[in-house]
């Protein structure tokens, strides 16, 4: 009875109802979308990891890295195997594996097998913000075969 008259008060008032409790979230979050976990993403024909990495963020505007200017509320997103390897930063929500080269992570070095992505979120100037993600995926070798062609 008392859900009835709170969910009747709250159509008539116009308002959202408050989140139930334990699901509000104490700042920005992060998630990976693609490649989701346990995926098999094979090697391009170099042996390189060129997949797509998607994320989903909440909670900050992003925008390109500015240590200069900032800004709260404002960050980007760094991604990739490690941070030692090489990782992208973007403030879109997505970047490539690759040479490293700008907008990629470096995936130069990734042999056949489990392999582990993370992305975490930055502000302007770097600093982490805390939220992080990572995923497992299985990498595949690029040629077929007993030997394969990958290391």
């Amino acid at each position: 009875m008392r859900a009835a008259l709170v969910g009747a008060f709250v159509a008539v008032a116009g308002c959202e109802p408050p989140p139930p409790p334990g699901t509000a979230t104490d700042g920005p979050t992060i998630e990976i979308l693609y490649p989701e976990a346990g995926q098999a993403v094979t090697l391009n024909d170099l042996c390189v990891l060129d997949t797509l990495l998607i994320v989903h963020i909440e909670g900050i505007d992003l925008v390109p890295a500015d240590p200069a200017n900032i800004v709260a509320g404002q960050g980007h997103w760094h991604g990739g195997l490690n941070v030692e390897q090489g990782y992208c930063s973007s403030a879109l929500a997505f970047c490539w594996g690759g040479d490293g080269s700008p907008g990629t992570f470096d995936a130069t070095e990734v042999s056949p097998g489990q392999a582990t992505l993370f992305a975490s979120l930055r502000d302007n100037g770097h600093t982490p913000l805390g939220p992080q993600a990572e995923v497992e995926i299985l990498v595949e070798d690029a040629l077929d075969g007993p030997d394969g062609g990958c290391p």
